[in-house]
């Protein structure tokens, strides 16, 4: 086997989220259950290279200033957390719980890709 998985039990949501962890490349993989958006994030999401009129600059501001905001509200701007929006799905602590600790438990991992933030190619479980 190459990768192992867990799947997280015990939110509200009708959606699981699961965490995988390829063995060779001792990587995480993880989907919404944690989130980094920081301000070089919030603008590149922002940016339209082909329309460069004063109005799109000022949307795109107001995008990035509202991507900004939502990301502090949440508790993942400038560090990777668990979303407020994801904490509030929670609806068995201890379930929960329990698959995060199968994961420090099983998953010996150095690195971590989250697909809402940036790549973490050292020192990822610190």
């Amino acid at each position: 086997q190459y990768v192992h998985h867990v799947v997280f039990r015990g939110l509200k949501s009708l959606l699981h989220e699961v965490a995988f962890y390829h063995i060779n490349s001792e990587t995480l993989v993880l989907s919404d259950s944690i989130q980094e958006i920081d301000k070089d994030y919030a603008q590149e999401v922002t940016d339209d290279n082909e329309n460069n009129d004063k109005s799109h600059q000022l949307i795109h501001q107001h995008v990035s200033k509202i991507m900004k905001l939502f990301s502090f509200v949440s508790g993942i701007y400038n560090k990777p957390n668990v979303p407020l929006f994801y904490r509030l799905s929670i609806g068995d602590k201890k379930i929960i719980k329990n698959s995060i600790q199968q994961i420090i438990d099983n998953f010996n991992f150095n690195k971590m890709i989250i697909s809402h933030g940036p790549l973490y190619l050292t020192d990822a479980f610190d």
